[in-house]
């Protein structure tokens, strides 16, 4: 959850906040859909963090503590209310379709022509395409907030990391499984169909093959990104015995 306060940060109620033990100082949580309706209580706050350059407001993120939501506060959470920093209603996904993945049998290849015409590849529009990229990351996101809190789970324990923290960790989504383990989500979207080819990074296979108990990659298909909807097959754990892997790019340096 983001909070705002207009005061700068030599404020003492920003350096109370910043400073914030919720051992010792209990912050509570009351939210409304708009004036005039009753506040409903959805737990203490713990501080994460806040943006240490940002002035007037300065902008907190804090944790709903033991957050068991009960069916009005889900109903409030899902209308998107500006009190909780969440995507307004008309962002929030619409379901998924899931969907086995892809048997590759037989490569019967292409002609010629077909070889050579790259206008049509999905593939190659959609590693250039960094915006239908993060659309479908962000997808994945909020359907992994609403999992959790379908679930009785705390919808703030997922994060955008590569978002927040950048790109090249290995994975684009942290969440929660059913057990309340760590899960980590590599999401690759396309507009295409399921059969898509798309492009891993070294550090994306490498890290499915150390944390193959915690690792899942969404291959979100037929992505439309306008009604924010589409279809997603998962693979989990060690790529390498899932997917069939080629050579698609080399480094290299002139020779001395």
């Amino acid at each position: 959850m983001v909070q705002k306060l207009g005061a700068g940060q030599h404020h003492p109620r920003i350096t109370q906040w910043i400073n914030h033990d919720h051992r010792t100082d209990r912050i509570h949580l009351f939210a409304r859909e708009k004036s005039g309706v009753p506040y409903y209580y959805l737990g203490e706050l713990e501080y994460r963090d806040h943006d240490s350059e940002q002035q007037k407001p300065v902008h907190f993120r804090f944790r709903i503590s033991d957050f068991h939501p009960s069916a009005e506060v889900r109903k409030l959470i899902c209308r998107g209310a500006d009190d909780l920093g969440l995507a307004p209603a008309e962002d929030l996904p619409v379901p998924a379709k899931w969907v086995s993945p892809p048997r590759v049998g037989h490569r019967p290849g292409t002609t010629s022509g077909e070889f050579r015409a790259v206008k049509g590849d999905h593939s190659q529009k959609d590693a250039q395409n960094r915006e239908l990229g993060r659309a479908g990351e962000v997808y994945v996101f909020q359907l992994e907030r609403k999992t959790l809190l379908d679930h009785g789970q705390d919808p703030e324990a997922v994060r955008h990391v590569a978002r927040e923290d950048g790109d090249g960790l290995g994975y684009d989504i942290k969440s929660l499984n059913r057990c309340g383990e760590v899960t980590h989500i590599e999401v690759k979207t396309t507009t295409g169909p399921r059969t898509t080819p798309f492009f891993l990074t070294p550090t994306e296979l490498r890290f499915s093959q150390e944390h193959p108990e915690h690792y899942l990659l969404y291959r979100v298909h037929e992505f439309d990104k306008a009604r924010n909807a589409g279809s997603i097959f998962k693979l989990e754990g060690d790529l390498t015995e899932h997917l069939h892997l080629c050579t698609h790019q080399y480094k290299a340096w002139a020779k001395p």
